[in-house]
């Protein structure tokens, strides 16, 4: 799924719900790979400028600056599929204005258990 805005394309990351809307917010991904989030008409409310972040859980999302893809060992070849982890020198957490809050050389466990957050599938 797309968003058209302004000219430029935005890829939809579709997780939370059936609908992908968790919060009133979907993840979007700019043509620079860069995270942002919009509602469910298109509209932006945080533009794409993260490296990596997660969904919204009680307001907040994790997000992460210099990150690095980690290739799995058994999928390191090019002709297998490519998972791998993620692995960020900062991370912290933004408001839902996308105001950063916290943003620095933190553990991504340390900040989940700050916040309280928990992935999308997870009851509240």
């Amino acid at each position: 799924m797309y968003i058209h805005s302004i000219s430029v394309v935005y890829t939809l990351f579709v997780y939370c719900s059936m609908l992908g809307v968790c919060e009133n917010k979907i993840r979007i991904i700019d043509s620079e790979d860069k995270i942002g989030f919009a509602n469910e008409y298109g509209k932006i409310l945080i533009k794409p400028q993260f490296e990596i972040a997660t969904s919204f859980h009680k307001g907040k999302a994790i997000v992460g600056e210099k990150c690095k893809k980690i290739p799995w060992d058994e999928h390191a070849k090019e002709g297998d599929c490519h998972h791998y982890s993620i692995v960020c020198e900062n991370q912290g957490f933004i408001n839902e204005n996308g105001e950063i809050l916290k943003l620095g050389k933190y553990q991504f466990e340390d900040i989940v258990n700050e916040i309280n957050w928990k992935p999308d599938d997870e009851e509240y």
